[in-house]
């Protein structure tokens, strides 16, 4: 079964930035893309995309019940999104659809602003970390695939944590600990996000830092128990999701035993 990359759609409309990117970087990956169509009814009619497989997924109970199966009979690299251009985090599909789907299925979330006219694959990652050791639970091979195919220069956001006491060098450390890239990894020096607490951090100083850094795609390190807290989805990591300029790849991690 050959990897793909799947695009999550509710409509060809609605999926349309979703598709685009998804296709840039299926090009570069040699990879084909399948788009997966969600609809509300009972039956789903399909909307046909030119060169591309089109399935069609029968709604379940959730979200989650409704896409697993389905990803479980494709090899998927990334699952592919757009982020609809409202404020409102209960509006479309992608903000309450990314807190159920993260822990719920192995290829990692790409998240696309649906304003995005990019027409070039990635070649400048910004990476946020807040510097402490971390397990991921999925992305590696994602991950890899894109440094192996493409042309990509990695800067690591530190985004320290109250609690935390790591320095940028650790954030640095932590990349090549838990095995992300260690082999193609072609990093800038970590910079500092600027701001009070970790909510003005992620905010304002990552989408500034990308802004500065002309960087072009997001890579966000996710901690399992970070999905718990209350708030979460729907607060700091929603209002980030439509700010940012550039498509957002989240890693599920877990916390580091010891």
């Amino acid at each position: 079964m050959p990897t793909s990359i799947v695009v999550l759609s509710q409509s060809e409309s609605a999926s349309k930035a979703a598709v685009s990117y998804a296709t840039l970087l299926a090009r570069a990956m040699a990879v084909p893309v399948c788009l997966l169509q969600m609809a509300a009814g009972p039956v789903l009619a399909g909307e046909s995309t030119p060169g591309m497989a089109d399935d069609i997924a029968r709604p379940a109970a959730t979200l989650e019940e409704t896409i697993v199966p389905t990803l479980a009979n494709k090899d998927a690299l990334l699952v592919v999104m757009t982020v609809p251009a409202t404020s409102s985090p209960s509006a479309g599909l992608a903000d309450p659809a990314v807190w159920s789907l993260l822990p719920a299925i192995s290829p990692p979330l790409l998240l696309v602003p649906s304003g995005l006219t990019s027409q070039e694959p990635p070649s400048h990652i910004a990476l946020v970390t807040d510097g402490d050791p971390f397990t991921l639970m999925h992305g590696q091979r994602a991950m890899h695939a894109l440094l192996l195919t493409l042309p990509v220069l990695i800067t690591v956001l530190h985004t320290p944590t109250a609690r935390s006491t790591s320095s940028p060098a650790d954030a640095l450390q932590t990349l090549l600990t838990c095995g992300l890239a260690a082999r193609y990894l072609t990093t800038a020096a970590a910079l500092v996000v600027p701001g009070g607490n970790a909510a003005d951090k992620i905010l304002s100083g990552v989408p500034d830092r990308v802004r500065e850094l002309r960087a072009d795609l997001l890579v966000l390190i996710i901690r399992r128990g970070a999905l718990r807290e209350a708030g979460f989805g729907r607060s700091m990591m929603a209002a980030l999701l439509q700010q940012s300029p550039v498509p957002i790849l989240l890693l599920l991690a877990a916390e580091q035993a010891g």
